[in-house]
Order: C-alpha cells, then structure tokens, then sequence
C-alpha cells in the first residue's frame, strides 16, 4: 500500500480523463475556445450543475487494478483482513458502514470528498466520504470483534486565528469542527491496549496527494520513536500480478443503471464494444485495457467506464461496465479572454457554447457558439454521422461573425475596420477518431466593411464569396494551452469562384503545425505556418495573410504585418518552475522563444535574406479557467511589445 501511494500518478488519477490525446476530437476542438474546464448540463429549463469537479474515472480505474483479485468477493469478512469501508448518506448525514458487495466501488464512495469527487450511488443511496459522519471509526471495528484497536487519526488540526487569511481557509475551518468533534468521540472508546496514531501532517493539506509518501515516512518515523524500535524499512506485500491467468471478455449489451435513476430517460451513447476490440481473451494485459477505457470514457456521455474482473481463479471474467451520465440534453461551456499589449488596446470576449446532444440514433450534435467583446460571434452547426461506426458525417452550418482589424503604418495603427460578416456553409467529412478529421465543403458568405477610426480602407467595399472549402484538422497534444507533449496540425484551402451569387476569384490556402516533448520539467516545443494564393490568384486587401503577435513574431504588435504570402517557424523551451494544486491549476511555468518569419507580396520575394528574427521570454501558470501570460516580446530594429492574456493569447 506504501508502495502504491508513493509512486501512484496522482496528478493524473484526479484528471478524470489522462491523457487528452484520447479525447474524441468533436470535444477537443472546443478546448482552445472554453477554456474553463467545467461542463454544465442544461435540462427541462434548468442549469444541471456537476456533483462533482471530478467523476472519478482514472481514480476507479486505480481501485480496480489494486483489488482486481478480490472482485469476485463480495463479503468483506471474508478478506484476507476482514474490511469495513465508511462513508456517509448525503441526504441525511448519517454514517453508512460498507461490509459487503463491490469492493472497490465502496472504497471509492468512501473517499467521495464532497464538492472535489463525484458522490456514489449505491443501493438506492447517495454517498460522500465518510469523514463528515465518522472520521475515525473506532465503534465499527470494535463491533467486527477487534481485540486491539489501532487507530490513525489524520484529520487536519483546526488552523489559528491568524492563519483563517482567506474565504476558502474559513470554509474549511468550519468543515474541521464537525470533523475534529466526531473524532474526539471515538477517541475517547479507546481502551487498554488500544494504540492511537497521530501523524505529523505540519504542512501537508488534505489534497496534497503527491506528499503522501512523506506523510507515511513520518507515521513510521513517529510511531518507532514511541515503540523505541527501528525505523527500518516497513514490509511490503502486493497483489499477485494478473500473470497469465486466463480470462473471458464480456460486454453489456446495456450499461446497467441504478434504481433511482432506471425511471428516467437515458442518451444510449455509442456502444462500448465497438472501441474496445484491442481487449483480447487470455493474459490481460493492463495498459491495452487501460487505453480502451480511456476511450470509451472520451466519446461522452459516460459518467465513467469501469470494469470487473470475476469469477474461479481458472476462468477469470472481465465484464466492462460504463455507466451513463445523468441524463442532460444539451451541455454548456464558457470561457474568458483578455488580452493587452500594453501600447496598444485592450481586448476582452466572454464565449459561450451550448452543445444539444444525441441528435438522432446515429448520435449527431448541435453546437452553438457565442461571444461578445472585441469579437462578436454566433454560428450554429448540426453535426450529423450517416452511419453506426460514426466515420462517415455531414455538416450544415450558419453564423455571422463580427471582429476588428486594425491597419499598421510601421508601428503605429492608423486605421481601424471592422469586418461584419453573414455566412452559410456545408460539409461533408470523414472521422478519425481521437487523431482528427478531414472536411470538403460549400461556402457562401457576405462581408460588410465599416469604418472604425482613421481613414476608410475598404469605403464601399462588399465581399459576396462563394467557393469549396478543404480542412484536414489533427489534434494529439496532451493539453490545448499549454502542452507538454503531442502534435497538432491543420491544412486548408479556398477556393472562390464566380457563381452561386458570389463576386469574387481567387483561391488561398493555409497550413500550421506544433509539438512539444517534455524531458522531466523541461518541454521543447516548436511550429510552423504558411498562408497564401494559390494557382495565381491573388488575395485581396481584406483576406492578406498576415503575421504579428505573441509567439507568432512576439515583438511585433497582433496582425501587424500583412501581405499576398506569410511564413514564420519558431522554438522554444519551457520549464514547469512548480505545480499547482488540482483545484486551482496545473503548474507555474517560465519559457523562452526564438521565431523566424515574415510576410511577402511576390514569391521572387522569399529568401532567407528577408526573414525577421524575434523572440519572447515569458512566465505562464496554467489554472482552472485558463492560461495567464506575462511576456515581453522583440524583435529586430529595437522593437519591444509587452504581453499579457488570461487565456490564449491574442
């Protein structure tokens, strides 16, 4: 058990989902956009707020695997050591004692922290950690008949006066009185030879989960001091390793529900089966069953994946179980940006999406995206597959779209237009799974151009397009804001002609790419994009390619350049300085970048001779509503632009 919690990943165990690469790429193409990481359901007119900031997914897939041998046992008497697990009824408080049936599934309801992990249904209740009903549960060990008591008291000492600094630190005193008083009251049923264990948890809170290894040397250490013994190494037993025992998949051909929530309406999602053909009859292999759960659980509409493992030691079982989501038509996201270079404007957008879901038997979605601030936005798009393995899809959408754009006369802008524009467009595409996807389309849209300050640009001018569209979209980073491993790229094309009421000829494309690698702390990480005509067209004022930005040739202001073509690679390395509690983010980050580029009006033009030399150095902390920049950015000439985002950056 030492072992395990030492070297256990916990920042991925309360990840849900740990690797995003996993992720169907229909969710994961919202990441870059809603950047605050909680989905909330929208049914029968109300807001369906999550239980929980975390399902649980990678934690019961943990449980799992260390009890995996004891599945088949369903009375915790008969355990090796007879086990009682406690957790607490969350609609009525009162301590609820787990003596029999699924073993890990207990445990997991038994450390149900409320507001962090989703609660467990079982039998017909709701349950949390038992903490808040008996935190200490001297009386349910004495009742199994124990002689001897051997208590470990971990609950957290009430904070001074002085320390209650914070909302938060006072929520949590005010938890540790109900806490601290029903362990008070089992300490005091201690009797005789009864021991009592109270580990020096000095600095170390509740969801310190990587610290426990420390907190486990420091019991020992405390508890040899006392017994006058050596510390030494304590002794480690662990489960037989599956082997090569042979085992049997089966697969529901319905997930199973509760009693409390079979009455209700359901989503059927995707059936587990058809992701989980790598699972194979025979030894079971650990990662292969752990990537397809990961999966599964990435499709949606799973409130987690488990599996059980039961059955004579000559003929193991493994029986997949996903377990359907409560039931919420459609789901929202948000998301916050802000942005400024100091010099320049400031820039805020508040987004929002709502995704209506399943659509039909083939299991379609309906996205609508909003924003407001600098950029004005509403599109709606229904996503349809046209068959079961849900590769092939269509899809119709419609939006209009409002941004500015500014006009740079060396480093100063002169103008600002701003670009109103009606679209409507069909595609139809094929589906990679998790990697990406490929669309073909028509498009027709219509630009309005007005004036914001300065002089007017485009006076006059209507862009009334028409044309067919290619997308090649692939997504494997690990994280969309700030990855540390993974790659990502993206290829398209435009080409606009004279018909279905369209004005305008010319055809553009544009490709990007990135990836990072980490090696411990450090991440290397690098991209490239290109823009421009194709086919000898050429592109007109309001559709240039163009170049300036944070990361994109930092000591330039955002879209300073312009012209016919545009190119730009960078590198850069980043060091992950500490990380963060899981509540509040993932780490503090300092990097570096060095980028290369620039914008052209002629292919003769494109030479080496004529590339911009820039760069960045930036600090960084990844949270649970976004990534927060601070950088300052140059460039050649002596050009100097500070940065700072709370979100992408512009």
């Amino acid at each position: 058990m030492a072992e395990e919690l030492r070297t256990i990943d916990w920042e991925g165990v309360f990840s849900d989902v740990r690797s995003r690469k996993d992720e169907a790429f229909r969710r994961k193409e919202d990441d870059p956009r809603y950047l605050i990481g909680v989905d909330l359901g929208f049914s029968h007119g109300k807001i369906v707020v999550p239980t929980g900031l975390v399902a649980g997914q990678e934690l019961g897939y943990q449980l799992r695997r260390m009890t995996w041998a004891a599945g088949s046992i369903r009375d915790f008497d008969r355990l090796p050591i007879p086990f009682r697990a406690v957790a607490a009824d969350i609609e009525t408080g009162e301590a609820v004692v787990l003596g029999s049936g699924d073993l890990a599934r207990a445990i997991r309801a038994s450390m149900a922290v409320p507001g962090f992990l989703k609660p467990v249904e079982l039998d017909g209740r709701l349950l949390i950690d038992g903490g808040v009903a008996s935190n200490l549960p001297v009386d349910v060990v004495r009742k199994m008949g124990a002689e001897v008591v051997i208590a470990v008291d971990i609950s957290m000492p009430l904070a001074k006066r002085d320390d209650l600094d914070g909302f938060l630190k006072v929520l949590g005193q005010t938890s540790n009185f109900l806490i601290r008083k029903n362990v008070q009251e089992q300490v005091g049923m201690l009797q005789g030879r009864d021991v009592l264990i109270t580990p020096d948890l000095e600095g170390i809170d509740t969801f310190d989960f990587p610290r426990f290894g420390e907190a486990i040397e420091r019991a020992r250490r405390r508890r040899a001091q006392r017994s006058g013994a050596s510390p030494g190494s304590p002794s480690r037993r662990r489960s037989t390793p599956p082997g090569k025992r042979p085992i049997r998949l089966s697969i529901p051909t319905s997930p199973p529900t509760s009693p409390r929530s079979a009455s209700r309406p359901r989503a059927t999602p995707t059936p587990a089966s058809c992701f989980l053909r790598s699972v194979r009859a025979g030894r079971l292999d650990w990662e292969v069953l752990h990537q397809s759960l990961r999966e599964v659980y990435g499709l949606g509409g799973w409130d987690t994946v488990d599996f059980l493992v039961e059955g004579p030691r000559n003929h193991r079982v493994l029986t997949i179980a996903p377990r359907p989501a409560a039931h919420a038509p459609s789901r929202i996201r948000t998301g916050v940006v802000f942005g400024t270079e100091f010099e320049g404007d400031s820039s805020f957008g508040l987004r929002v999406g709502w995704v209506v879901t399943p659509i039909g038997r083939l299991h379609g979605d309906w996205k609508t995206d909003a924003e407001i601030g600098r950029r004005t936005l509403l599109s709606t798009e229904l996503y349809q597959p046209l068959e079961s393995k849900e590769r092939f899809f269509v899809a119709p959408s419609l939006g209009w779209d409002r941004f500015l754009r500014d006009v740079f006369v060396d480093d100063e802008v002169t103008g600002r237009y701003v670009d109103s524009r009606m679209y409507a467009r069909f595609d139809a595409g094929l589906a990679l799974g998790p990697l990406g996807e490929i669309r073909i389309g028509v498009l027709r849209d219509r630009s309005r151009f007005s004036t914001e300050i300065g002089e007017p640009v485009l006076y006059g001018v209507t862009a009334d397009r028409a044309g067919a569209v290619f997308l090649a979209r692939f997504d494997q980073l690990d994280n969309a804001t700030i990855p540390r491993s993974g790659w990502a790229a993206a290829a398209g094309a435009n080409v606009y002609g004279e018909f279905l009421g369209g004005d305008w000829a010319y055809d553009k494309f544009s490709a990007t790419v990135m990836g990072a690698r980490s090696f411990g702390e450090w991440t290397v990480h690098g991209g490239a994009e290109a823009s421009g005509p194709f086919g000898g067209a050429t592109l007109p004022l309001f559709d240039l390619s163009r170049l300036g930005g944070f990361g994109r040739l930092s000591g330039l202001r955002t879209g300073q350049i312009s012209g016919q073509y545009a190119g730009l690679a960078r590198a850069g390395i980043r060091y992950r300085v500490s990380k963060l509690p899981s509540l509040v983010g993932s780490g503090l980050f300092a990097g570096a970048t060095v980028e290369t580029g620039n914008v052209w009006n002629r292919t003769q033009e494109i030479k080496p001779s004529s590339l911009i030399w820039a760069g960045s150095l930036y600090g960084a902390a990844e949270t649970i509503i976004g990534p927060v920049y601070l950088g300052w950015g140059f460039a050649e000439e002596g050009r100097n632009t500070f940065y700072f985002s709370l979100g992408l950056p512009l």
